[in-house]
């Protein structure tokens, strides 16, 4: 017999006898008033449990939008914006990674691109929020949209997957928007491309 199979053994036994113990003494009621009792807390306990942090937060999702020169991704969540560089000299950098001088010089690499200069726009004024103070060469503001939205991009943009919902396009929307919103210190350009993506996918699912 292994040490575990001793006592469990062990323990069943002094089970036995504590219940024999309040059967003989007239007392095996209140074995069920505990009972009640732990069951009527257990909600509450779980409840209080679950908030505490033991319950593992699930990933925010994120959304993606790219460009000529930008893979940019915004995080539902925070409402935080970087980008992966595709092209220039700094190509394979973040733009993260690059200090205000090295963001102005790859600004003016991009201009050619209108989508590229918008969205390093909407970057650049929640990183650097004076940044057009301090900038003393670049592009005059760009805010047009380049080409119609296909599917795939508005699903990128708005963090889903093709079988999304209309309920789930709508949620998304309203969360993604209320990060990037004018009113809210957002970006013109990135709350105009939220818009379009939810009226593409919406006209999408309509049509069906």
């Amino acid at each position: 017999m292994s040490v575990r199979q001793f006592w469990f053994l062990y323990f069943l036994s002094g089970l036995g006898l504590g219940l024999t113990y309040l059967a003989v003494t007239g007392r095996l009621h209140w074995l069920f008033v505990l009972i009640g009792g732990l069951m009527a807390f257990m909600p509450v306990y779980l409840k209080r449990l679950a908030g505490s942090g033991f319950s593992q937060k699930q990933a925010g999702q994120t959304s993606r939008i790219k460009t000529r020169y930008l893979n940019m991704s915004l995080d539902h969540d925070s409402g935080k914006l970087d980008g992966h560089i595709l092209l220039g000299q700094f190509t394979g950098l973040s733009l993260s990674q690059l200090d205000f001088s090295q963001t102005m010089e790859f600004f003016n690499e991009c201009q050619s691109d209108t989508d590229s200069v918008n969205v390093l726009r909407a970057y650049l004024e929640r990183a650097y929020p004076d940044w057009e103070k301090d900038k003393t060469s670049g592009p005059e503001r760009a805010s047009t949209l380049d080409g119609e939205m296909d599917q795939m991009q508005a699903l990128a943009i708005l963090g889903l997957d093709s079988h999304a919902t209309k309920d789930e396009i709508v949620t998304a929307h309203r969360r993604l928007i209320q990060k990037m919103h004018p009113d809210h210190g957002g970006s013109t350009y990135l709350a105009a491309r939220i818009n379009e993506a939810k009226t593409v996918l919406i006209k999408s699912k309509e049509s069906k």
